[in-house]
């Protein structure tokens, strides 16, 4: 499965991801559009696990604003069971973000990964689909954050801006949770307490009261996916040379050490496999998580099992959620900006968040918006420091909803 070619040149390009997970908003608060955003319509991903079952991802520029970002992705299913695509996620506005597991997401990208050796998992396949998938209160968050690290790491942005990005995915504080019951299969609910907490509520089309969403024709989907990846192990590895490749697989999964995998990638070849997605995985010592989900394939463990061993450690958030707002008079706005930014650049401390909005019905206000990996009183403070030192006027003001609405003095 190549990444289609407009795709494939935009991969690299840090600002493309931020647009892709909606990072910045409008063009002049954020960096500009890339000219080969107008073909990425035009050119979907498909990840075909089976003929005729795919999932169609599909990236439209917003040339008319209508959704307040530069970019919006879909994601439809396609199987011969459908007359047509049928939507399972999107990021527009009002949109149903939350439409993927991370099981499933881990699943996809084996697959593309098994098929292509140019597109390694964990890798880009997580990165695109991940803004589709929350992290519910009953994911394996220990499995799933190496995957997100390693999918974000090739592409050398800051650290803060990484760790942003992984911990917006987590929705448990939320009470996301998915729910296996036949005969839908598995759908995702919310406790009601968790969005008023949190202030962030599920949208998903793969809710239990959804009746027309095809739930069956979405697990045929995924069940094909799984023989895809299976299909991938070579029952050959399990008796050539008195088992050698199950036993040197076993021992890295034992010793936890991935020293010997590209140890493993010679006796695989000398047993006669000729897959270089697995191989090639195998002697990536620079991605760790790659080579993991190989030795889980080989050893024949679960999913995630070794890759979570491994690495060893939970999710810890870097951000403590810590959301401010300013609001100005707009003619003190782009030096407030200004100077936010140069803050947060060498703090590393958190990241204005899109585009300063004026108030309905008062075009002389805005708001600015502060995403903080801090506390509340350091946030404050740091706020503090820079308005007091451009002398903002004194109607200058910082709300926060950490947990609850409060406006704050800074002067």
């Amino acid at each position: 499965m190549p990444l289609p070619a407009a795709l494939a040149q935009l991969v690299n390009d840090p600002t493309f991801w931020i647009h892709y997970c909606h990072e910045c908003n409008a063009d002049d608060w954020g960096p500009a559009r890339h000219p080969l955003y107008g073909r990425l319509q035009a050119e979907p991903v498909e990840i075909t696990v089976a003929p005729g079952k795919s999932l169609r991802l599909t990236i439209s520029e917003d040339t008319e604003h209508n959704t307040f970002y530069p970019l919006t992705i879909a994601l439809d299913l396609i199987h011969p069971q459908l007359v047509e695509p049928t939507r399972v996620a999107s990021s527009a506005s009002m949109g149903y973000w939350d439409g993927l597991r991370w099981d499933e997401v881990d699943l996809l990208g084996r697959c593309v990964a098994l098929a292509d050796p140019t597109i390694p998992h964990p890798g880009v396949i997580v990165a695109l689909l991940s803004p589709l998938t929350p992290l519910a209160k009953n994911d394996d968050a220990a499995a799933v954050r190496p995957l997100l690290e390693a999918a974000w790491k090739p592409l050398d942005m800051p650290a803060w801006r990484t760790n942003w990005r992984i911990d917006e995915r987590d929705a448990r504080e939320a009470e996301f949770e998915w729910k296996y019951a036949k005969p839908q299969g598995w759908t995702v609910s919310q406790e009601m307490h968790g969005a008023w907490l949190t202030k962030r509520v599920l949208l998903s089309l793969r809710k239990s009261t959804n009746q027309t969403f095809p739930f069956s024709v979405l697990a045929d989907y995924f069940d094909a996916a799984e023989k895809c990846s299976a299909s991938a192990r070579n029952t050959r590895w399990d008796q050539w040379n008195q088992a050698t490749v199950r036993d040197i697989a076993q021992r890295i999964v034992d010793d936890r050490d991935l020293t010997s995998a590209p140890i493993l990638a010679d006796a695989l070849e000398d047993s006669g496999e000729t897959n270089d997605a697995i191989t090639d995985a195998l002697r990536d010592i620079s991605n760790q998580a790659r080579q993991c989900c190989m030795v889980e394939l080989i050893a024949d463990v679960p999913r995630g099992a070794f890759l979570k061993r491994y690495f060893g450690k939970p999710w810890v958030s870097a951000k403590k959620g810590c959301w401010l707002i300013i609001t100005s008079p707009a003619t003190h706005t782009q030096p407030i900006v200004e100077a936010l930014n140069a803050q947060l650049a060498v703090t590393q401390q958190g990241l204005l968040h899109g585009s300063p909005g004026i108030s309905i019905g008062d075009p002389s206000i805005d708001h600015i918006y502060l995403d903080l990996f801090c506390d509340l009183d350091s946030g404050l403070a740091m706020v503090s420091a820079v308005l007091r030192q451009l002398n903002a006027p004194p109607e200058t003001s910082i709300e926060t909803y950490n947990p609850e609405h409060r406006i704050l003095s800074w002067q």
